[in-house]
This record gives C-alpha cells, structure tokens and sequence, in this order.
C-alpha cells in the first residue's frame, strides 16, 4: 500500500509542477525542479530498474543532466511509462538536446494520439527553441481539434496552465463550455484560472454564478473564497466580492440568494455592523421570524461588540414580543447594556446607574425561565458590588441562584466564580479561596477548573503567598486554554522576576497589595501605596510595572491626561521593558479616545519603527497605512512605501 502511495505521490507531484497535466495547477519556470522529487519504490519491479530509477533521480535533484537523460532514456525505452518520458524530456531540455527532445515528444504522440498533453509539451518545445509561431500553431491546434469530451478539455487546460499560457487555459474552457452544451460549465476551473490571473472581479463573478445556479455548491463556493480572502494581503478579493455582491443585491432585491451572501460577508469580515444592517433587511424582507437577527445579536456578543449586540436585541424587542425567542432577547438586551455601561467614563456611569439597576431588575423579573435569566441575575450582582458598592445584595442575590434546584450545575460552577470575587472585593480572601477551591476540585480538567485555579493562584500572589502561587500557575501554563495559559505564564514570571529572594520580596509585597486594592476599587490607597512604593524603587526591575499601573488606575479613574503621562514614562524610561509596547497601545487607546489621529498616528508609526516584533506591530502598520491614506486623499500628498 505504501508502494502504491508513494508512486502515487510522484505522479501527483508532477501534475502540481505541470511536467504531468492531468489536473495540476500550479505554475513552474522550470517544468521540475531537483527538489520537488519524490523516490518511487516498487517491490514487484526488478532490483536492476529500481536502482536506476533511483540513480536517475539523483542525477535530476542534482541537475546532472546528461547522466539522468542516459538513465531515463534507458528506463523510457524498456518501459515507456508517462513518468519515465516527462523525466527523459525535461532531462534532455536541461542538457539543451532540443533534437532528441523533439523526438521524443513526437514518438509519445505517435504512442498515444489521443493525449493533448504532448500535443503541447511538443508547441511549449518549439516556444522553448524560438520558433514561437511554430509552437503557438501546435497551441491552436490541439484548441481547434478538441472533442466534446470533459476530460480531455481539462487536461488541455491544465497542460496550458503548467506551461504559464494561462490566456489560451482559459479560451480552452471556454469552448469546452460550447462544446458541452450546458452539461458542464468549468465555472469552478474558470473561477480558479481566474485567481491565477489576479482577475479577482471574474473570479468572484463566476464563483457567484456556480453558486446561484446550484444551491449545493454553496458551501464549497464559500469555502473557496474564504481561503482566498485569507490570503488576499491587499484587500482587492474582499472588496472585489464586497463589490459584486452589493450591485446584486441592489439590482435583485426581491432574490434571497445574494442577500444571504452578503450577510455571510460581513461576518466573515467580523463587520458586525453591516452585519446587522443586512440582518434586518432580510428579516423584514424574507425572513419576519427575528431569528436572523438574533443570531447576530449572539455572534456581537461573543465578538464583544456589544453595542450591536444591544441594538441587535433591541429590534427583536421592539417587533417580536410574546414570540419564543424574546424572552431570550430581553435577557441579552440587558446583557449588552450592561456591558455596554461598564465601558462608559466614570461620569456617566454615576449618571445613568439607577437607569441601569432598573433595567437589570427587569430583566430579572421578565425572564421566567431561570437557565435564561442566569445571566441577567450575575450582572445584577456584579453591578451592585462593584458599581453600587453594596456587595452583600450581590452576595444576597447570587446565594439565591445557588440555593434554585432548577439552575444547572455547570452555571452554579459559574456563580461560585462571582461570589469568589464578592468576597475578596469586600476583604474576605479565605472565603474566597474556600468558593475557588470547591470549583476547582469539582472540575480538575475542565477550564472552568483551570479559571478557578488561576484566580486562586492569583489571590495567593495578593497576599504574599509566592511560592504556592508559582507551583500552580507553573502547572496552568499547560492548560488546553490559551488565555489561561498565557495568563498563568506571564503572572509566573512577573512573580519569579521581581521576588528579592525566597524569604523577603518587599517591593513586590507592596506592589501585590496595590492590586488587591485596585481590584477592590480603592485607587486612592493603591496609587499612594505605589507612589510610596515608585519613591523607594525607582532602580527596581518593578519599576516599570509601578508606573504602567498607575496609568491603569487613571485611565480607570477617567483621568486620560495622567494616564497618558504615565504609560509614556513607561517606554521613555524603559524602552526595553516587556511592557513598553503595552503602553504605546494604551496611549493609542487614549489618542482614540480624545480623537487625535495624528498623535495616534504617531504612536502606530513609533511601535512600527521601535518595536517592529510587538504582537501588536499587524494592528499598528494595519492603522498607520490607513490614516496615511486617507490623509494622502485629504492632502494629495505622495504615499510613502511601508516596508512589508
């Protein structure tokens, strides 16, 4: 079996490299090169032929060309296999034997009359040898003669496309098309040759047109251009497709088929706006059940774009009540604006909280069923600990769910995490580690088990307990979560880097308790402490975690000036911390904010030039590219080459 295969894997190869041309369809400068060999083996061969298949290989990867010609003409002239021939050809090419090489193809066309493939590998030997008029009539030929025969017009097309004539591919399948009379289109071949091409417009137009006039190649269609687009550097398949699709659906607007595509664009796009917009429109156009629209709504809110979420709902509310999907609805409306809320500067917060409470206390009363409003009822407590500041109702309300035999185990798992929170926030870590624990045994190799773990670990780090801490973050940084992995690893080193030994850790024993203060909402004790703390340890390798922290607690406070000063000393004075490039992004987050694109700009261009291996250098050349052309269509200014 493993012969077969291996034999197999030649053949195939040869076809990708267009020497063979069944269905290749890769191009090649050289028809094959020595390091696209693959060693053929069969036991059943005589011991003689093996060790000269072998041999004859090894002259062709090493480019010895006359010695690789003597062996597969040998092995040609006893066993005339298509494999033996495409070797002993480009063998002879190499070595410039133009003469035998036109023998050679000769002699195969007379074997086999029928295979259009050395009907061109006998024009591509005359293009090779100069005689491009000679050549390009054995090319016509072989396009005039062809029979209404599918195979026989894809093995034409793809020998062209083996030899870059990808022009005359194309007018192969396209009288292919004639010929067959509607039986056989080659939209998936044509769509592809198009790709080739960079002739993203057709391409999109022909994958769109296999996929309207048969509703079971849709999902192939969008497989297909998805991995384009996952490619596509530039953005032309994106927009191209974008494009078409948006003239269709303005031309059809009564056909569902580009509609759905659209939407299935812009989700792909993760444009989640658009997305909506769409969702919508066929709602109200096809649909009218909501249900398009609320799995938008659902796709938001995993994506954390909750303000469409929240519009998203919203409409469902708004034009579906008593329907089954609104209690779900009201639940993540609620949901959304709440999260929504938690985004907002700490003056409007403080304006719109009662407005809030009210709508998480209804949300809590409108939804019956209790798997449902299991959410709304954590966000009621979250809000009242930590935006009301009255953590016993959080506790109240959270014991309630814990106490309901209808509530799931797996969501009960969940609350305990919250309740954890509560009581550390209100000062009680050791009733906190007892509700961690209990998760953590209950669900060792679950990543619920493995969040429980890692805030355990953490509240251990808050109150000095370092070398607990490490032992399990040391064993999360296996965890099958990536967050949690990365989160586990990088409090492990932040640990182990900044400990003064193993029994004393001032510094970090201050630092520690500023988290824990800063996690309890107490900004004022914990950038006193870190002001105490910066006074003392300015040459400490905490130094930079000081000063990113307090840019963490201005910006949490609202105060983006000071945050801004701040995260800027950071990279100033420590341009080879780890979190140097962390802080440039949080002024970019404030330059946003304040809506000073040139200084955001700035900064993008700073983390491109300063820290080009930053995880965040994508993002930063993806924006600076960006303002640089809009204000290149702005000012009319020459745009300057981005190194890639």
């Amino acid at each position: 079996m493993r012969n077969c295969l291996n034999i197999y894997l030649i053949t195939t190869l040869l076809c990708f490299t267009g020497a063979l041309s069944v269905y290749g369809q890769e191009d090649t400068k050289q028809p094959i090169s020595g390091s696209q060999i693959y060693s053929v083996y069969d036991p059943n061969a005589p011991t003689q032929k093996q060790n000269s298949l072998q041999l004859g290989l090894q002259y062709y990867r090493n480019q010895e060309y006359d010695k690789s010609a003597s062996v597969f003409g040998s092995l040609y002239e006893d066993d005339p296999t298509h494999t033996n021939y495409t070797y002993y050809l480009y063998s002879l090419i190499g070595k410039k034997d133009f003469r035998d090489a036109e023998k050679l193809v000769k002699k195969q066309i007379r074997n086999f009359p029928g295979n259009v493939r050395y009907q061109i590998d006998l024009g591509y030997l005359y293009v090779t040898l100069g005689e491009v008029k000679k050549g390009r009539k054995v090319y016509r030929d072989a396009i005039e003669s062809l029979p209404a025969d599918q195979r026989t017009i894809k093995d034409l097309a793809n020998s062209f496309v083996g030899k870059r004539e990808n022009d005359l591919a194309m007018e192969t399948y396209i009288k292919g098309r004639e010929l067959l009379q509607g039986t056989y289109g080659f939209e998936n071949e044509l769509a592809a040759l198009y790709y080739r091409m960079e002739q993203f417009e057709k391409m999109v137009e022909t994958y769109l047109s296999l996929a309207e006039n048969d509703v079971t190649k849709i999902s192939y269609v969008q497989n297909r251009l998805q991995y384009y687009m996952s490619n596509d550097t530039d953005g032309s398949i994106h927009e191209a497709l974008r494009s078409q699709l948006l003239k269709s659906v303005q031309k059809n607007p009564d056909e569902r088929f580009f509609a759905d595509f659209l939407l299935w664009l812009a989700i792909q796009e993760k444009d989640y706006e658009m997305a909506l917009r769409q969702a919508k429109a066929l709602d109200k156009r096809f649909d009218q059940t909501g249900n398009i629209v609320f799995n938008i709504a659902t796709l938001s809110t995993s994506a954390n774009r909750f303000s469409v979420a929240e519009e998203a709902f919203q409409y469902i509310l708004k034009n579906y009540e008593g329907d089954p999907i609104y209690e779900s609805s009201l639940s993540g409306y609620a949901h959304s604006s709440f999260m929504n809320y938690k985004l907002l500067s700490n003056e409007l917060k403080t304006e719109r909280k009662e407005e809030m409470r009210i709508q998480l206390e209804d949300a809590v009363e409108g939804v019956s069923t209790a798997n449902i409003a299991i959410r709304n009822y954590r966000d009621l407590a979250e809000f009242y600990c930590f935006y009301d500041f009255n953590p016993e109702r959080g506790i109240e309300i959270l014991n309630t769910i814990l106490e309901d035999r209808l509530v799931k185990s797996s969501y009960k798992q969940e609350v305990k995490l919250d309740l954890a929170d509560i009581y550390l926030f209100s000062g009680d870590p050791w009733e906190a580690t007892l509700l961690l624990s209990q998760v953590e045994k209950a669900n060792k190799n679950e990543p619920i088990g493995h969040e429980a773990k890692l805030r355990n670990a953490r509240l251990s780090y808050y109150i000095g307990e370092y070398g607990w801490a490490e032992g399990q973050l040391d064993i999360l940084k296996a965890a099958t979560s990536k967050l949690i992995a990365n989160d586990a690893m990088n409090l492990y080193l932040f640990i182990s880097e900044n400990k003064d030994n193993d029994t004393l850790s001032p510094a970090l024993d201050v630092f520690a308790q500023a988290e824990l203060l800063v996690f309890r909402r107490l900004y004022t004790k914990a950038t006193a402490l870190l002001d105490s703390l910066y006074n003392v340890s300015s040459a400490h390798p905490i130094a930079d975690d000081i000063l990113y922290k307090k840019g963490e607690i201005a910006v949490l406070q609202g105060d983006d000036i000071l945050a801004d000063s701040l995260f800027s000393m950071v990279h100033e004075y420590f341009p080879k911390s780890i979190l140097a490039d962390d802080a440039i992004m949080q002024q970019i987050h404030i330059a946003k904010r304040q809506n000073n694109e040139q200084k955001a700009a700035s900064l993008n261009e700073k983390i491109l030039f300063d820290y080009p291996a930053s995880i965040f250098a994508v993002e930063a050349r993806q924006e600076f590219r960006a303002w640089l052309e809009e204000k290149r269509a702005q000012e009319t200014i020459p745009l300057p080459q981005m190194e890639q």
